[in-house]
């Protein structure tokens, strides 16, 4: 074996492992939840969000410039189609109350009015959020007509992954039958208020 093959053996070799490696690392991330405080189990009195008048409350916490959250919208598009109009979607945006020029998202925006049985707010500097213990971007809480708490977590297997998954499966159940076996769930996303802004959606 002449020295210049070795040598490109060598190059090849590293070149591979390097790959996967950062594959192997890349994998990892996805698969780590983010953070969750405890959720309330109670509808929070101080909530500027109303819950629906009957049936189920979703609210879904995003951060506009998470590129995880568009796997979380494909979820909510799914559960809210077969939902049968017996739960109603709160989707909370994150959004600095100084310096939000570039947090308009018209897009983001009209994605989700265009969704049957779903509303969309502000949250000004995660006051939600807050609230209902969520600082992952995707969290996901459903409450029932008398404001107890049925599900707190995430919709999606991996962060930026749609796909079957037990949270999702666990609100559709909870919506057709009134009960899950899976009340609490991991969240995988971006941190709610730690991200840089961007400009666009």
């Amino acid at each position: 074996m002449t020295r210049s093959s070795i040598f490109w053996s060598v190059i090849l070799g590293s070149w591979a492992l390097a790959i996967a490696g950062a594959f192997a690392w890349w994998m990892f991330e996805t698969s780590l939840p983010g953070k969750v405080d405890p959720t309330p189990v109670h509808w929070p009195e101080s909530s500027r969000v109303t819950r629906a008048d009957s049936g189920l409350t979703l609210v879904l916490f995003i951060h506009p410039h998470c590129p995880c959250s568009q796997a979380t919208l494909g979820e909510l598009a799914r559960i809210m189609a077969r939902g049968n109009g017996r739960l109603r979607a709160d989707v909370l945006l994150y959004r600095p109350s100084e310096n939000n020029t570039d947090w308009q998202f018209p897009q983001l925006w009209s994605r989700l009015t265009a969704m049957p049985g779903v509303r969309v707010h502000w949250d000004e500097d995660g006051h939600e959020a807050r609230l209902f213990g969520a600082k992952t971007s995707g969290h996901v809480v459903v409450y029932d007509e008398q404001g107890t708490l049925r599900f707190s977590g995430g919709i999606t297997p991996s962060r930026g992954q749609e796909g079957d998954n037990v949270g999702r499966d666990s609100i559709l159940t909870l919506v057709l039958t009134g009960t899950t076996h899976e009340p609490t769930m991991a969240v995988f996303g971006c941190p709610l208020a730690d991200l840089p802004a961007r400009s666009g959606d």
